[in-house]
């Protein structure tokens, strides 16, 4: 599916990620995510929060993800500058006269929304502001097309971007709550359809009045625990919104046990984005209500065989993380470049600071934290100058998953003392380093 021209990074580039201040939702942890694989990799990534004053424009939510933000950016030819496509229609795409672009598509439909919303503006009062510059996109050469999903592919192609200047870089779930699904004992599964209020009410209300007697269920004022231990006890969740590009909670259900039923709307119209047998996608029209309806009893009264018509896709999405990295690697040209491995150092002591001093002398690893409770939050200084932040052993736990840090390196003689904490990390033996502490 990559086809598009890779964008080069040099020793010195710095990777800029425009990102909305304290946001949560698919596209700013979408954007945490492309940081973080970036700084695996070595190389210097920073946040770009719009608007660029808000005193603390990090979500608590990415916090675990320790990317540096900035409020001014270098425009040199070495930097990149990557954005989402709801940016993409304002100042972003012209921003700098040097600094390399990429304009990545995470939603079609919202950059559609935005343009209607620019024009309104514009209809109250022509002379206010001049007109949206970014109502086509074919016309720079100096701008590189990311997208997130099979339906933004089409579009952008569509509307006169060629293949070269395309590149596919989708997206992966939260690799806790992956995690969590995968080490979660098996939920006696429930009759129970699970929807989002916020997508395609009309159509589910007149599925509900149809069928008043089953149990709907929306997600709604609930805690991310709320949702999981819903999805874990639900037979079927039903999305026949729009859909913008990958969405995140179908796939989430999915990973959950549940059987997914879409409308055909966006990137569910394709067998890509959301790739489920063609019987679990319904036009949203009132003729289709009966067949639906149909469809959810039969989940009911059989589900073990039609859970089972999910499994490829289960299996994709967990497989979503990998894919990743491969993409990121093919659209800055990493190619198979093995990154340095990233190292957390457990003894924030004098030895710890001499682990960190030869590890700065060996390319093939990065030092990327010490780990301790009490010290969490602030820096160790080594006497040359050298930093490296403390964090705790939660956040530690994160980057692990998250693949930040590859290996956690001790003293032979503090196994027993730091046991716990590995238990914690649920670190695996073979990213354990002991080694023998110097005469």
């Amino acid at each position: 599916m990559n086809g598009g021209m890779e964008v080069e990074l040099y020793p010195d580039s710095i990777v800029y990620i425009v990102c909305p201040a304290e946001s949560r939702s698919g596209g700013p942890e979408l954007m945490h995510q492309l940081a973080s694989e970036l700084l695996r990799r070595g190389v210097d990534a920073r946040m770009y929060y719009v608007p660029n004053d808000v005193e603390n424009p990090v979500h608590a939510a990415y916090e675990a993800y320790h990317i540096p933000y900035v409020r001014s950016l270098q425009d040199e030819p070495q930097n990149v500058l990557v954005f989402p496509e709801t940016a993409g229609i304002g100042d972003f795409i012209f921003v700098g006269q040097s600094v390399r672009k990429i304009f990545w598509w995470m939603s079609v439909d919202n950059w559609l929304k935005t343009v209607i919303k620019w024009l309104a503006a514009q209809l109250e009062n022509p002379l206010e502001s001049p007109m949206p510059k970014m109502l086509r996109f074919d016309t720079d050469t100096f701008l590189t097309h990311w997208v997130q999903s099979e339906y933004a592919r089409q579009f952008v192609s569509l509307n006169g971007v060629p293949e070269k200047d395309i590149h596919f870089v989708g997206d992966y779930l939260n690799p806790v709550f992956l995690a969590r699904s995968a080490g979660r004992e098996e939920t006696k599964k429930e009759d129970i359809i699970v929807y989002n209020p916020n997508k395609g009410m009309e159509f589910t209300e007149q599925l509900m009045k149809a069928a008043p007697e089953l149990d709907w269920r929306p997600i709604q004022d609930m805690t991310r625990e709320e949702v999981e231990q819903l999805l874990a006890r639900a037979k079927v969740y039903i999305d026949f919104g729009n859909h913008p590009g990958r969405d995140r909670i179908p796939r989430e259900a999915a990973v959950s046990g549940c059987c997914v039923l879409t409308g055909k709307r966006g990137a569910a119209a394709n067998a890509v984005d959301i790739s489920i047998p063609e019987r679990y996608k319904f036009d949203d029209d009132t003729e289709q209500i009966p067949q639906i309806l149909k469809e959810i009893q039969r989940i009911f009264l059989d589900f073990s065989t039609a859970s089972k018509d999910f499994e490829s896709y289960r299996k994709s999405i967990y497989q979503e993380p990998q894919k990743f990295r491969r993409q990121v690697a093919e659209a800055f040209s990493f190619g198979e470049q093995e990154p340095p491995r990233g190292v957390a150092f457990l003894e924030l002591s004098a030895e710890g600071l001499l682990l960190w001093r030869v590890l700065r002398t060996m390319p093939e690893y990065q030092p990327v934290c010490f780990v301790h409770a009490g010290e969490a939050g602030r820096w160790c200084k080594d006497e040359d100058g050298a930093e490296l932040p403390i964090y705790s052993p939660e956040d530690a736990a994160f980057l692990y998953r998250e693949g930040r840090i590859a290996r956690l390196m001790m003293w032979e003689n503090s196994r027993e003392q730091y046991g716990e904490m590995l238990a914690d990390l649920s670190a695996r033996d073979e990213d354990c380093i002991f080694l023998e502490p110097p005469e």
